[in-house]
């Protein structure tokens, strides 16, 4: 069933960003490329259901699995950025992505997942953050440590934090009860986090807000991921 519904969806994204592409070569109006555009991040917003979904149901059936290898940090930085910056834009929500720590790093992990927890913070921080304002991403990388962080300029956490990272939890301070989402993306975060022998931790900022933080140490990697992929 997963691939009957994924492969047009991906068809709907590949098309849009052939589509978006062509009419910035034309000249097209702004408008037009306005729509274009909402499409592809609808079709964008769509895949990324899709996969918490099937990344929730996995987690839950103990089929979840991480492939390791050495990923160049910047750029993986960068096509993550791609994917982010049309749905923050549509949102009007100012995109601060702080990857100068990358530059020229490399990480031993599994890309794809990786990729997942950044996601999906960040599309949780730009729900939540009124339009106007801004999501910043942070990056540190040094020996044997890495970690990734999302502040929100949002109405910040909840009381009870300890049901942030539940399948199907929703805070009730979201900016627009259409474009919740099914309370998946957080869970999926955790899991993938997990998997990955990260740790993360939220908390609230004095000045306002929500921080999502996910940290790696060489401890937290272990030496079955160091001496082989898997």
């Amino acid at each position: 069933m997963s691939h009957e519904i994924r492969t047009p969806l991906s068809a709907l994204v590949g098309l849009s960003q052939a589509m978006c592409k062509l009419g910035e070569r034309r000249g097209l109006p702004e408008d037009f490329m306005r729509m274009l555009e909402q499409i592809r991040s609808g079709g964008r917003y769509l895949n990324l259901m899709m996969t918490n979904l099937l990344e929730m149901s996995s987690a839950r059936t103990g089929k979840a699995r991480a492939h390791f290898h050495q990923v160049a940090l910047d750029e993986w930085s960068r096509g993550v950025r791609d994917i982010l910056e049309p749905i923050a834009g549509m949102r009007q929500v100012e995109l601060r992505w702080r990857d100068e720590a990358l530059a020229g790093q490399a990480f031993r992990t599994d890309p794809v997942r990786l990729a997942q927890i950044l996601i999906n913070l960040v599309h949780n921080a730009v729900k939540f953050t009124p339009s106007g304002k801004g999501v910043e991403v942070r990056f540190e990388r040094r020996p044997g440590f890495f970690a990734l962080e999302v502040q929100d300029e949002g109405p910040g956490l909840p009381a009870d934090q300890q049901v942030l990272f539940g399948a199907y939890e929703q805070s009730e301070s979201a900016v627009a009860d259409l474009e919740r989402g099914v309370g998946l993306g957080l869970y999926v975060v955790k899991t993938n986090a997990r998997l990955l022998d990260g740790r993360v931790t939220a908390h609230n900022n004095p000045a306002g807000g929500a921080c999502f933080r996910v940290e790696w140490s060489r401890a937290e990697i272990g030496a079955e991921h160091a001496s082989g992929d898997h």
